[in-house]
C-alpha cells in the first residue's frame, strides 16, 4: 500500500506492539529490588513533587478484613513543598 497524502510520517512508524526487553529479565529485575529500595524510590518520588501510593497499616482496628490500606503519600506524609519549620530555624 502506498502512503496517503498529507501525513506527517516520513516512512514506516512502529505500532509499538513488541517489547524490547524479555519478560523474564523484567521479572528478575523486579525480584531483586529490596523493601528498602522500594521505600527509598517512593520517598524520592515524593520529594520530587510526585504523589506515589503507599501501603500503611489501617488505623481502624475493627476492620479485620483490611489490615493494610493504600493511601497517597501527600495524605500520609503531607506535602513536600510546605515549610516544615526545621529548614530555616534561626538560633
Amino acid at each position: 500500500m502506498g502512503k496517503t497524502k498529507g501525513g506527517k510520517s516520513k516512512g514506516f512508524v512502529s505500532a509499538g506492539v513488541n517489547q524490547n526487553v524479555a519478560n523474564s529479565t523484567r521479572v528478575s529485575m523486579k525480584a531483586m529490588a529490596t523493601v528498602t529500595d522500594k521505600w527509598l524510590n517512593k520517598k524520592r518520588a515524593w520529594a520530587a513533587g510526585k504523589n506515589p501510593w503507599l501501603t500503611v497499616e489501617n488505623n481502624d482496628r475493627g476492620a479485620t478484613n483490611a489490615r493494610h490500606v493504600r493511601v497517597r503519600a501527600n495524605d500520609h506524609w503531607g506535602s513536600p513543598k510546605e515549610n516544615r519549620g526545621y529548614a530555616n530555624r534561626s538560633s
